[in-house]
């Protein structure tokens, strides 16, 4: 199995994370988390288990311990839960690893960062083998290469 890393990186509200879920029910061997929005509120999609998880905090809601950026404020009991699904489908050597999306929380070293830091260089270094999937919002796209220092990788098709 030959090791890959792919970004998918199109503008916001795009239709990045539709496209891969499309994509992903269709395919075998993926695992990872997709952040779709459902009645206007981001989740969590748990490719592997195909189950939703709660992943933004409702306006209006008071709740402790959360990350947040902007307007939005998300449970960090989710990026907990990421992490142990990413961590999982890595271990388990699943051939697609998909995470969506990195983005401004991860430049600031928090969101999926912990875990990133960790399965990116196993990718770009071959000691990992499969595909990873990145997305990442277009206007970020140089940023989080560089923060990431991912020199090489290929735009993500998903007709693959």
């Amino acid at each position: 199995m030959k090791t890959q890393l792919h970004i998918l990186s199109k503008p916001i509200h795009s239709g990045k994370t539709t496209e891969l879920y499309k994509w992903a029910e269709n395919s075998t061997d993926v695992a990872g988390v997709l952040t779709p929005d459902l009645n206007g509120v981001r989740m969590i999609y748990d490719l592997a288990a195909k189950k939703h998880f709660p992943f933004e905090i409702p306006q209006n809601t008071t709740v402790s311990n959360i990350q947040a950026i902007g307007r939005f404020t998300f449970y960090q009991s989710a990026f907990d839960l990421v992490h142990i699904i990413i961590e999982e489908a890595f271990l388990k050597d699943s051939n697609w690893l998909i995470i969506d999306e990195v983005g401004p929380l991860e430049l600031q070293e928090k969101g999926f960062h912990p875990i990133l830091k960790q399965i990116i260089p196993a990718y770009l270094g071959g000691i990992k083998k499969g595909n990873l999937v990145l997305v990442i919002r277009e206007n970020l796209l140089k940023q989080v290469r560089d923060f990431y220092e991912i020199k090489g990788y290929e735009e993500f098709d998903w007709k693959l």
